[in-house]
């Protein structure tokens, strides 16, 4: 039964979450305009370049000669695109950067070597993809490598590269904040000076990707929410799959399986035992820039994005940052990281991943610590 769990979260995880980062094209409205304008700015989906006409072709793909959307080009619809707004001006930072992928995805991966390089251009700094394996199981160490043990591979390839002796960003995508945030708390050394959390994983989740346990497929989410909670909470299940350590079940927050063997418990000192060296390493980082998906319909709640996550015995419920017991009782620092004015907020308007280049860059621009 363990190993059939192990499978269909692995399978389901597989089907569901883009397999890199990925950085949106602009995308233009659906509006008919004609194809000999001037403006370059203008979106145009007339039925070629030289007509005046603002009708698409009519054929037996499109019968209605309704209008394409400008990145189509559909059967002679030639449609123009504005060029994309320019990026913030390139600002110097003091210190490197490592990025960390999500599930599926990895360091070699052409999605996560161009994002690695933006972050560099714009802060004129080195800038690393720090893998948790080589070529082959990097992706594969994603899955069937503990959180733990990915966070302290990671961790040791750090140490090793003299270009972060003195501090770095740690950028993460969707599970690789995981490892952000892991690293924080169990070592820091050196320390993350800036935490960029994109679509993260930080406060576990509740849920399969795109299975909503109050949504239109609740009763079927609802079963398997509960088998994964029955199985998720032993040392065996623990030491499989990655995905199992920052599954959270509200249902089960108060067990003595999830506070014995849950590696997320275990960090948001939710467990049996109380690790104060999590709450000190979590003060040596300066500031924690937490980006929520706001269709996001592969974390789940979306709220743990910023820090929130569901009230215990309840899957309706979702509480905010401050109203979870781990904020309330400072548990492993974050009410005191809060209060000195280091968490900074902000969102996405798509699903998972979903961001652009500018966006991106902004973000690295606004909240990149250089002091």
């Amino acid at each position: 039964m363990t190993r059939l769990l192990a499978l269909f979260l692995l399978l389901t995880a597989v089907s569901a979450y883009p397999l890199a980062p990925f950085l949106m094209r602009q995308i233009s409205n659906d509006k008919c305009q004609n194809c000999d304008v001037s403006d370059p700015d203008m979106i145009c989906c007339g039925a070629s370049e030289s007509s005046a006409s603002t009708d698409c072709p009519k054929n037996s793909v499109n019968p209605t000669g309704a209008c394409c959307k400008c990145d189509d080009d559909f059967f002679g619809c030639q449609c123009p695109t504005p060029p994309p707004p320019p990026l913030p001006p390139v600002k110097p930072n003091k210190y490197p950067t490592v990025t960390a992928h999500g599930m599926g995805d990895s360091c070699f991966n052409a999605g996560m070597k161009q994002i690695t390089q933006i972050i560099g251009t714009q802060t004129t700094q080195y800038a690393v993809c720090i893998p948790t394996g080589n070529r082959l199981t990097d992706t594969t160490n994603g899955f069937f490598m503990t959180m733990d043990r990915n966070v302290d591979v990671f961790a040791e390839k750090i140490r090793k590269d003299p270009k972060l002796k003195d501090g770095f960003h740690c950028v993460g995508f969707s599970q690789g904040n995981s490892l952000c945030r892991g690293y924080i708390q169990k070592y820091n050394d050196p320390p993350v000076i800036t935490f960029l959390s994109v679509h993260g994983t930080v406060s576990g989740v509740a849920g399969f990707p795109n299975c909503n346990p109050d949504g239109l497929l609740g009763p079927v989410c609802k079963q398997l929410s509960h088998l994964c909670g029955d199985l998720s909470y032993t040392a065996l299940t623990q030491d499989l799959l990655f995905q199992v350590d920052y599954f959270r079940d509200p249902m089960r927050t108060h067990s003595d399986a999830y506070k014995t063997h849950s590696q997320i418990a275990q960090w948001n000192n939710e467990g049996n035992y109380v690790n104060a060296t999590f709450k000190e390493n979590f003060g040596k980082t300066k500031r924690f820039a937490m980006i929520k998906a706001e269709k996001d319909s592969m974390v789940f709640p979306n709220e743990g994005e910023w820090w929130g996550h569901f009230k215990d015995n309840d899957l309706k419920t979702v509480l905010t940052m401050k109203e979870t017991q781990w904020y309330q009782q400072d548990l492993f620092g974050l009410k005191t990281a809060d209060e000195a004015g280091k968490i900074l907020f902000n969102t996405t308007s798509g699903d998972h991943l979903q961001f652009t280049e500018l966006e991106l860059a902004q973000w690295v621009d606004m909240y990149f610590v250089n002091e």
